[in-house]
């Protein structure tokens, strides 16, 4: 059994420092934008000799980071609590400030994990009818114990 319970509406996640972000709802397309964008960024930085491909956990980690600064460009659409670098006024919402804000490593953890968690939750529940471990779709008392 799935839920179709994934929220459908614009909701808020709270990130740490008393910063908090509105977000779009996760959904195939928003992922999948995600995944192509961060997939021709890191494919840019690596033409142009960029980033080492070279070293697997280099290469994991910029992966990583390319696709939560994608997630948060396309489901950002509002903040509170994140400031200029003179932390006076305001920052404005955009790419290059979203990019900015996921480059605290704490956050964009927080970030991923709050955003993702709706999608995590169908892996964590099983869908109520997990295989069991002979391979069968439920697991229930045997009824026959021979075929002869």
């Amino acid at each position: 059994m799935l839920k179709l319970n994934l929220k459908t509406e614009p909701y808020w996640i709270d990130l740490p420092g008393t910063v908090r972000v509105k977000v779009k709802p996760v959904s195939t397309a928003l992922m999948s934008a995600a995944q192509a964008s961060a997939t021709a960024v890191y494919n840019t930085l690596v033409e142009r000799g960029e980033t080492n491909v070279d070293d697997d956990a280099l290469r994991k980690g910029l992966s990583e980071s390319l696709l939560v600064k994608a997630l948060g460009k396309f489901a950002i659409i509002e903040w509170e609590n994140v400031f200029k670098a003179d932390g006076y006024a305001p920052a404005e919402l955009n790419d290059a400030n979203i990019e900015q804000l996921l480059d605290f490593w704490v956050i964009a953890d927080e970030f991923l994990k709050q955003y993702v968690s709706q999608i995590n939750l169908v892996k964590s529940e099983g869908n109520v009818s997990a295989p069991a471990a002979n391979g069968t779709l439920e697991t229930v008392p045997t009824t026959v114990t021979s075929a002869s």
